[in-house]
């Protein structure tokens, strides 16, 4: 009886992890989307509105606190240097 619940147990793990992982690359692929704007404001929506979904992400648990971090630090960092690069233009 241990055995099967230990089996299932991490039967569940592993769906979980995958399940993370799949929509972990459903966030990171619209990413790239800050880097085709054309105008700061443009710019300013596009990250609020990704990262407005990945907070919901979470809050929802599709991803785990670990790639809910590295994203929101992507997206910011993303963010930041293209407004640089923007307003230097």
């Amino acid at each position: 009886m241990k055995k099967i619940k230990r089996i299932l147990r991490t039967i569940s793990y592993r769906k979980k992890t995958e399940r993370f992982n799949r929509n972990y690359k459903k966030y990171s692929i619209q990413i790239p989307k800050l880097m085709k704007t054309s105008t700061l404001m443009e710019l300013d929506f596009a990250s609020g509105y990704i990262t407005g979904q990945i907070e919901a992400a979470f809050e929802y648990g599709e991803i785990s606190e670990k790639q809910h971090d590295e994203l929101i630090q992507i997206v910011r960092y993303i963010h930041d240097g293209e407004r640089e690069r923007k307003e230097n233009e």
